[in-house]
């Protein structure tokens, strides 16, 4: 647990303060100087909670930014020429959806993508734990903690974040498996009938409809976070989140995965 004595220690070694705290002593009150510089508090405070083994968030933020630049990477040669393009509209602007159950090409795409989103995510060091990323029977992209050497999601894997695709609004949603009221998203800005965004777009959109139907898992009524909820603490673990964890892990411990990365 985070104590006072180790927040005091924290902010004094990284000297926050322009001139020195003068602290109370003998009983008697002393004057204090301020000046604080509460960006500095934020960001040691931060730091402190992602170290302390009861962190349990993600920057949604950064892992949308992580997704968008990967699907803008191009895909190796020897994957354009072993696979068919993804079936989509005219000048790239569209996708379809897809039954990657009975499509080897979005297989083999999906799970080319998925390896890579998992290494990108990992170089970029959006968790303080290795992440990997599976596309999961209801059509999302789930990242959870990955324990070596096992290569699948199974009940002891930790599931942090899912992205789903709202076709009707052009976006990506992405969820905080931690903390299931928080949510983020972001506009379609790449081509989404691109090559590997072909697949991946159009078998999450596939697996979507057939595990929720057309209604879709009501995007609408998700109240997304603001801008910048990371930094400011709102994505905290709190004792309602690790009730939602708990629950949302027995549920994706049931689910299917469909393909994964590594």
């Amino acid at each position: 647990m985070i104590t006072r004595r180790t927040t005091l220690t924290l902010l004094t070694a990284a000297a926050v303060t322009g001139p020195s705290l003068i602290l109370a002593a003998c009983g008697q009150q002393q004057p204090v100087r301020t000046g604080i510089d509460l960006d500095r508090v934020l960001e040691i405070a931060e730091a402190t909670m992602r170290e302390h083994p009861d962190w349990t968030g993600i920057d949604l933020d950064r892992v949308l930014g992580v997704a968008e630049a990967t699907m803008r990477e191009q895909p190796d040669a020897s994957l354009t020429n072993e696979v068919a393009s993804p079936p989509g509209g005219p000048a790239g602007d569209a996708f379809t959806a897809i039954d990657i159950a009975s499509n080897p090409d979005a297989q083999v795409a999906v799970a080319a993508f998925t390896e890579r989103l998992s290494d990108n995510l990992n170089a970029a060091k959006v968790h303080s734990r290795p992440l990997q990323v599976t596309l999961v029977e209801n059509g999302g992209l789930m990242g959870y903690e990955s324990r070596p050497p096992l290569e699948t999601f199974g009940p002891e894997d930790k599931p942090m974040f899912l992205i789903q695709v709202d076709a009707e609004n052009q976006r990506l949603v992405a969820s905080d498996l931690q903390d299931p009221e928080v949510h983020r998203d972001r506009g379609f800005n790449f081509s989404p009938g691109g090559f590997f965004t072909g697949y991946l777009l159009g078998s999450m959109l596939g697996g979507q409809r057939g595990f929720y139907g057309n209604a879709g898992p009501g995007f609408n009524r998700m109240k997304m976070a603001p801008q910048g909820y990371a930094r400011s603490g709102s994505g905290f673990s709190t004792s309602r989140s690790k009730v939602n964890a708990a629950r949302n892990a027995r549920s994706f411990g049931g689910s299917r995965s469909f393909v994964g990365g590594k």
